[in-house]
């Protein structure tokens, strides 16, 4: 009998608000504390995930249940689905349009958000124009870590949406037990 994957879509808004860090730490849990093999598939386009792979291969700390598809495309998901991995998370970078087929696929859909008011305005377009169009509703979950408690209130009051902080994530590739606790809620 198959096991059923499951996807775990990562999205920002805005860039530099996460996203990458936020997908290699819920691989490491996935991997790690959940004892599943896990894909991190980056559909980005940023090559950030290059070193990393980089790393984990040529190290010492070899992870059997991790896999690293660094700059992969939306054409190679159906292979990728393939390999085994109970867990895909997918780092979509802030690029919506062109990966929105695959985020509205994912089993859990994340988006990371700024609410600092130099990105508020991309943030409210995205809200008003995209967020409503596509119909997300319900199995969407709002990441913030940067902006003020009134920002988030207000945020919360304009979209009818809850919005949790991102907690500082220091150093993904050695989760804290607080990291831990906040990615098993998360997921």
């Amino acid at each position: 009998m198959e096991s059923m994957t499951r996807s775990i879509g990562i999205f920002g808004v805005q860039q530099g608000v996460g996203v990458t860090t936020l997908s290699i730490a819920m691989t490491r849990y996935c991997s790690r504390r959940l004892k599943n093999r896990t894909a991190l598939v980056e559909l980005s386009g940023n090559h950030e995930l290059e070193e990393l792979q980089c790393q984990r291969c040529s190290g010492r700390h070899h992870a059997v249940r991790e896999h690293y598809f660094a700059n992969a495309r939306c054409e190679d998901m159906a292979e990728i689905a393939g390999c085994g991995c109970e867990y895909q998370v997918l780092d979509l970078g802030s690029e919506f349009y062109r990966i929105r087929s695959e985020f509205l696929r994912c089993d859990r859909k994340v988006i990371v958000v700024s609410l600092v008011p130099w990105k508020r305005k991309e943030l409210d377009y995205f809200m008003s124009a995209i967020y409503r169009e596509e119909r997300m509703g319900d199995g969407v979950t709002f990441l913030a870590q940067f902006g003020k408690k009134e920002d988030k209130k207000d945020f919360q009051k304009t979209y009818g949406v809850p919005i949790f902080t991102l907690p500082y994530l220091g150093d993904i590739l050695h989760l804290t037990d607080a990291d831990v606790e906040f990615l098993c809620k998360l997921i």
